[in-house]
């Protein structure tokens, strides 16, 4: 890794990171940037590039960066980080039988990637180009979703969940992965019993 202080703006745009203040307070912040043409945008606000029908892959990611608890996971990572962050509780919990590290999905890391770029403030554009999201989901889902092929948006967002859920090493167990812990639901079942009149009818 060369290290050089004139570079440091090429890499804050290439590989974007984000302190803990900064990821607390960007819901808050309503003052626009600046990319290198002079454009201002607001950073999360960012338009994604089109390869070809891949408007489909473009909302589901728009609509998942502005969800708070998945986006700020991914903000707290950079693009070293290729293991899936273990909660200290788990760690405490399972002690020295606890399971190695997982490697997380080249999606997952293209999607965390992704995520850092559209909500960095030292961007060179103003839009951001997903391009190897979509390549990672064309290999992943062998060709299912790919350019140039339109697709239903509610299919690939199950699909989507689905495979970063089990890319960030999530099992059937209840809080394995952000996905489960955030999009996962409960439902209540209840049983009332008819309310008979006085002559047993």
């Amino acid at each position: 890794e060369i290290k050089d202080r004139s570079l440091a703006d090429i890499s804050a745009a290439l590989h974007p990171t984000f302190t803990e203040q900064e990821i607390q307070s960007i819901d808050t912040n309503t003052g626009l940037s600046r990319d290198l043409f002079g454009r201002r945008y607001l950073p999360g606000f960012v338009g994604l590039s089109n390869s070809g029908k891949t408007d489909c892959i473009n909302s589901v990611v728009q609509a998942l960066a502005h969800v708070r608890p998945l986006r700020d996971f991914f903000l707290r990572m950079s693009h070293k980080d290729i293991f899936a962050p273990t909660s200290p509780r788990a760690a405490s919990k399972h002690g020295k039988k606890n399971k190695q590290p997982h490697r997380m999905s080249d999606l997952v890391l293209c999607f965390g990637e992704l995520i850092r770029k559209m909500w960095s403030d030292k961007r060179f554009k103003s839009n951001v180009d997903p391009h190897m999201l979509v390549q990672a989901i064309s290999r992943t889902s062998k060709k299912r979703f790919q350019v140039g092929q339109q697709s239903e948006v509610g299919e690939f967002m199950a699909w989507f969940l689905n495979q970063l859920h089990v890319g960030l090493g999530g099992t059937r167990k209840p809080g394995s992965s952000i996905i489960y812990k955030t999009f996962q639901g409960k439902i209540e079942v209840m049983t009332r019993q008819p309310k008979q009149d006085d002559d047993g009818s």
